[in-house]
């Protein structure tokens, strides 16, 4: 048994197709057995956005796809968080709990994607402002004294702070053997020779197997729905070939972690390239903005080495390349 979580920020209207296709492809690999939606759906009742009240979304028509908005907790000034979190008994701190009340093998994150005064790294969901000022109503994050995961209100903005310290999830993200993060600044890079962003990934390794990371150096949009590139979907058929190639088990995604980390790191690669590699969105292969300013896809191994999209990259050979003088502890 293998098991997969997504707990993610992104918008339901604007680019959460592109976790909708990660989870399709994990399970239909069948490198992951389980999946904690399915087996927690549907929300209760009290804790659900409906027409006439906000709270956590519920997106998808099946088995494959459904997963649990919880942008819509965040949208209208946290007003979603601020209700579910005053229902007497806190059903709200349970269901979080239950999230990872079950081992989890691959973790899936989405959404802005930084670290701040108080928060070792952590992901939100917001709304745009004119002003151009992304405000993290409602995340998730690791709180920087105890390096224990939280659910949090942002304290200035939210209608309702409120900070919910899950120390009993840590047990379930130990078994975490490969991360999903969809969202800036996943995978650190050098920037003028120095490190950028190394703290993010040391954040999360250190709550997890280690595991291995993917996702994108630098600041990015996410995949849109309408554009409709993917890189997930590629991802898991090349996963789903390794699978093949060396003999795994339904299920085994963390022994072909373990012993071909490089072969997923590279899977990735060449996912990312078929994706967006001059399309729209180039950005999420590899992209130099200005300078020495370069932003795109890239993986942590599970020993902290470091790799980036190599804009040489044809279509022939490896799609990410090392990089010298950059581990992450």
């Amino acid at each position: 048994m293998s098991r997969l979580l997504i707990t993610t920020f992104q918008n339901p209207s604007r680019n959460l197709l592109e976790a909708q296709l990660f989870k399709k492809g994990a399970l239909g690999s069948k490198l992951l057995t389980d999946d904690r939606t399915n087996e927690l759906w549907p929300i209760p009742a009290e804790l659900a956005k409906t027409a006439t009240q906000s709270g956590i979304g519920q997106v998808g028509t099946g088995a494959t796809d459904r997963l649990f908005a919880f942008f819509d907790l965040s949208v209208t000034q946290g007003a979603g968080w601020a209700r579910v979190t005053q229902i007497k008994n806190d059903p709200f701190t349970a269901f979080l709990n239950s999230l990872y009340a079950q081992p989890i093998d691959c973790w899936m994150i989405g959404g802005h994607h930084h670290l701040t005064d108080a928060y070792r790294a952590m992901s939100w969901g917001t709304e745009y402002k004119t002003a151009g000022y992304y405000r993290p109503y409602v995340g998730l994050g690791l709180d920087q004294a105890t390096n224990v995961l939280e659910w949090f209100s942002y304290r200035t903005n939210a209608k309702v702070p409120r900070d919910i310290a899950l120390p009993a999830a840590m047990a379930g993200l130990k078994a975490v053997s490969l991360m999903m993060i969809m969202g800036c600044n996943g995978v650190p890079r050098l920037l003028g020779g120095v490190p950028q962003f190394a703290d993010l990934a040391t954040a999360w390794r250190s709550i997890t197997k280690p595991a291995l990371l993917l996702g994108w150096f630098g600041v990015h949009g996410l995949p849109l729905d309408n554009l409709k590139r993917s890189a997930a979907e590629p991802f898991w058929v090349k996963m789903e070939a390794l699978k093949a190639k060396y003999g795994i088990a339904d299920g085994g995604l963390a022994k072909l972690v373990d012993d071909h980390a490089d072969d997923v790191i590279q899977a990735w690669g060449e996912a990312c390239y078929e994706g967006f590699s001059g399309r729209a969105q180039s950005d999420l292969w590899f992209a130099t903005v200005a300078g020495d300013d370069q932003r795109g896809a890239g993986a942590v191994r599970p020993d902290g080495a470091v790799f980036h999209a190599d804009p040489a990259y044809a279509g022939v050979g490896n799609a990410f390349k090392k990089i010298k003088g950059l581990i992450v502890p």
